[in-house]
């Protein structure tokens, strides 16, 4: 699990790793002084972490990447705050004028990807393939390596989206009626991103508020 810490005037913020097992937290090497940061993605090879946002390091906005066994950071040439890096080398997702479109980082090529506008909120699957939208309260399912024909899932509920660690399945935050009565509004959804099916998570029914939400191993949880 990756986070930020801040010390004041928000000038000493730095990314840090949380694990489970055994439990260990610690600060990035290479990620001190970042400000915000957005769009974070970690290579599941190299284990380098590209994000968009500002370095006060670098003294600047753009997309950087972090080189965690140097210690050190760098920025992405030709590269816009709005950039989004896939895992492991695959296209950036960026702006495309009024759309998205995904960028090749060695030729500066664009692929837009129709229907979707430039003010979506997208999520990389971890394997790269996929790619999941917020469009006008509508979730878009992309594939990276064809994305002219983005598919339509349902709608995408009131919250954020997670991906499953193995980009098979989506989890959703669902607001239901039965839920109204109550302070809690809301309750936790698993979807399918194959079939477009959707399964509620019985355990979370009207226990959700607002906020992240994310996926745990089992064997972290026991």
């Amino acid at each position: 699990m990756y986070g930020q810490i801040a010390e004041p005037l928000n000038r000493a913020i730095g990314i840090e790793e949380v694990e489970f097992q055994a439990v260990r937290e610690r600060v990035i090497p290479g990620s001190i002084r970042t400000g915000e940061v957005r769009c974070l993605s970690v290579s599941p090879s190299s284990h380098r972490i590209v994000f968009s946002g500002w370095s006060w390091s670098q003294g600047t906005g753009g997309v950087f990447e972090i080189d965690r066994d140097a210690g050190t950071i760098r920025e992405l040439p030709a590269s816009l705050p709005s950039f989004c890096g896939g895992p492991d080398g695959k296209p950036a997702l960026e702006h495309a004028g009024k759309q998205l479109g995904l960028v090749d980082q060695g030729t500066g090529s664009v692929q837009t990807i129709k229907s979707i506008g430039a003010d979506a909120s997208c999520e990389w699957a971890p394997d790269g393939r996929w790619i999941v939208c917020v469009n006008n309260r509508r979730l878009v399912l992309v594939d990276s390596s064809d994305p002219s024909r983005p598919r339509d899932l349902r709608t995408s509920g009131s919250g954020p989206v997670a991906w499953s660690p193995d980009s098979k399945r989506l989890l959703l935050v669902k607001s239901q009626a039965s839920c109204l009565p109550t302070l809690h509004g809301q309750s936790l959804e698993v979807l399918d991103v194959q079939t477009g099916k959707g399964a509620p998570v019985k355990s979370s029914h009207c226990s959700i508020l607002s906020g992240s939400i994310g996926w745990l191993d089992r064997a972290v949880a026991k």
